[in-house]
């Protein structure tokens, strides 16, 4: 008698089921981080579901695979946290093998996790990769979920019925909080200034 088989499919499921029961007591909306990445292969020219995917550093494109993560990272205030971590999402994808869109492979990953955290309010932390009109109605959806999203400078927003490019609408706010620090870009640490509105 062997072990019985089981897929990734059963091993995720399990580790989102742990995820939820670490939150299921939370009245504060759950702060999840979700993020797309590409997995460069740039030396494999054939594999199952090879596509070409933007560099890391968008230098151009290169075989490889997709993969979207969403972890729940604690409690928006923090308060009861307990150093408390947890995938809630998980998926390297193709889209030469599944013949789905990005956009597609983001809605399943947001609606993956709102039904994970039924009932619960969500705040989601997501890159340049999610700055799209339909991952925000998704974020939103009916439950009226927050999102933070690192948006592209050229983004166009409405301001009072009016069309802007987000970076001359930022420029005119009031500066609320203002440090320097240091980040790394393109391999290379660099001092910059933050500024929030």
């Amino acid at each position: 008698q062997g072990v019985d088989r089981f897929s990734a499919v059963d091993v995720l499921e399990t580790l989102y089921q742990k995820t939820y029961r670490a939150y299921q007591d939370y009245e504060e909306a759950i702060l999840i981080a979700v993020d797309l990445t590409s997995l460069e292969k740039p030396y494999t020219k054939k594999s199952e579901g090879i596509c070409l995917v933007e560099k890391n550093d968008k230098s151009g494109r290169v075989n490889g695979y997709m993969l979207i993560t969403g972890l729940a990272l604690g409690g928006v205030g923090m308060t009861n946290n307990d150093g408390k971590k947890g995938l809630v999402y998980f998926k390297v994808f193709s889209h030469q093998l599944e013949l789905m869109s990005q956009n597609a492979e983001r809605v399943l990953c947001i609606r993956g996790i709102k039904k994970l955290f039924k009932g619960k309010r969500l705040r989601y932390v997501s890159d340049r990769g999610f700055d799209d009109k339909k991952a925000f109605r998704e974020f939103i959806g009916e439950e009226g979920d927050e999102f933070i999203v690192r948006a592209y400078q050229n983004r166009l927003i409405k301001v009072n019925n009016e069309e802007r490019k987000l970076l001359e609408y930022v420029r005119g706010l009031e500066c609320c909080l203002s440090f320097d620090t240091e980040l790394k870009i393109k391999r290379r640490r660099r001092k910059v200034k933050i500024d929030l509105s």
